[in-house]
């Protein structure tokens, strides 16, 4: 179904190329595909979109992430949908320290461009690079908004379990990555969301970590969106009418 939808937006972008119109998409990072660097030609200025896809630091790719631009372009954003080298072939601090530098770049190109403000979005494991970046804040006031979809943010349950057989992660390893257990700070605003039909753990992941960034007086809220599982809940993002795409329409400056 994610193929489904990357080929149909693939196919939509270029179709804009065409037509010569500002698709506001592009994708960062050091593997980038040739479609994409033409794409990026044509973006106009508007609020950036930061998106960080899951997969269990293992899977997936910037490319069948892309559902989320559509119907965030056609409302006046950009969007950086990051793409990250996965294991085994990198270590998770190496995924973590790629992301920053991604940030950095995207920093840099807001500034640059005079961009009003910068979002971020990640599920699953792009929800836990995502909080992993929110120290950042504190000496950019450009970030207006979190959205962390069915994210993981104690790792320590997974060392384990299968899922480390790729990630290699050592006790200390998984302690000193995972938000939960980390004395962050974020200046800005963070959306903890979770699905109904999420599993357990993910469910009790969000909650803790809402609860910890409630006690740490930043400005959050909860919200679990009905009907829907761990899957569901993004491949939906390519809707306009979506529940989430809606939300951050609302925060939209």
């Amino acid at each position: 179904m994610l193929c489904n939808k990357y080929c149909n937006i693939r196919k939509w972008l270029i179709k804009c190329v065409k037509k010569n119109q500002k698709c506001g998409f592009i994708v960062c990072f050091r593997f980038v595909s040739t479609w994409l660097l033409l794409i990026e030609l044509y973006i106009s200025e508007s609020e950036i979109l930061v998106y960080i896809h899951g997969g269990y630091w293992q899977q997936l790719s910037r490319d069948v992430s892309s559902y989320i631009v559509e119907p965030l372009y056609k409302s006046g954003f950009k969007v950086i949908v990051i793409g990250y080298d996965l294991c085994p072939v990198v270590t998770m601090p190496e995924i973590v320290a790629e992301i920053q530098r991604a940030f950095q770049y995207c920093i840099n190109y807001a500034k640059l461009h005079k961009s009003s403000g910068i979002s971020v979005a990640g599920h699953s494991a792009g929800a836990h690079l995502a909080a992993s970046m929110f120290n950042l804040t504190k000496t950019e006031d450009i970030f207006r908004d979190f959205y962390l979809i069915s994210g993981i943010y104690n790792l320590q349950p997974l060392v384990g379990t299968f899922v480390n057989n790729a990630l290699m992660m050592s006790l200390s390893t998984a302690t000193s990555l995972s938000p939960q257990l980390s004395n962050i700070s974020v200046c800005a605003k963070v959306h903890v969301i979770v699905g109904e039909f999420d599993s357990p753990a993910f469910k009790e992941q969000s909650k803790k970590f809402h609860e910890k960034l409630q006690e740490l007086h930043v400005k959050t809220e909860f919200m679990m969106i009905e009907k829907m599982d761990h899957f569901d809940i993004v491949e939906n993002l390519n809707c306009s009418d979506y529940e989430l795409i809606k939300l951050i329409l609302r925060q939209k400056i």
